[in-house]
């Protein structure tokens, strides 16, 4: 590999592994006190139960996936399941946000945040925001930890619940709550869905 694509694909790694954790991080917390705010809970209650927490955490990142879509490039004729066929050297644009948001797959309520949906096979609660096959997020098992499956038990001697599981524990047991006197923003001139700021108090 050439001395500058080996530099750029490092600043990549590294840019990724910062961009997506805190992206991630905050919407799931936002998500986190949301679904508190309705069901009348709390986010100890939540965070409590490590495996519950990570289902939350799981559930936001099929909603906001980080990077709103996934470019490929056909390395050779291909024929999609619908019959379509899609020529060598042909880009194809993966739409994460509508994919993850499929009502076939995840259920009429697709578009809204339920920590607790049942998804059937082998789909994952993250939707397709990590990717899948042999272009599977690197940084999966890191930031989202082990991801059970339907029917699917963890197991306690070795689960991983994953960075941002664990860091939205500690923030909350430390009594981190939303800022009343500050509403959070978006970055409105953004494709992506993020945050410019989410005030907090502890």
């Amino acid at each position: 590999m050439p001395d500058e694509l080996m530099v750029r694909e490092v600043a990549f790694f590294y840019l990724a592994a910062s961009h997506t954790s805190v992206h991630t991080l905050v919407h799931a917390t936002h998500e986190l006190f949301n679904w508190c705010a309705n069901e009348n809970k709390t986010p100890e209650e939540i965070v409590a139960n490590p495996h519950q927490l990570q289902r939350f955490v799981l559930e936001s990142m099929r909603l906001h996936p980080s990077s709103p879509e996934a470019w490929r490039r056909a390395e050779a004729d291909v024929t999609l399941a619908d019959g379509r066929l899609i020529p060598k050297g042909d880009k194809v644009v993966v739409e994460l946000q509508t994919a993850n948001r499929d009502a076939t797959v995840f259920g009429d309520d697709a578009t809204e945040f339920n920590p607790q949906r049942t998804i059937q096979g082998r789909i994952s609660p993250a939707g397709m925001s990590f990717g899948g096959g042999m272009h599977v997020c690197l940084g999966m098992n890191l930031v989202a930890g082990t991801v059970l499956r339907d029917g699917e038990a963890p197991n306690p001697e070795n689960h991983q619940f994953g960075t941002v599981t664990l860091i939205i524990k500690e923030l909350i047991e430390r009594g981190m709550l939303p800022n009343p006197d500050q509403l959070p923003q978006k970055i409105e001139a953004s494709e992506r869905d993020v945050w410019a700021t989410y005030p907090v108090l502890f």
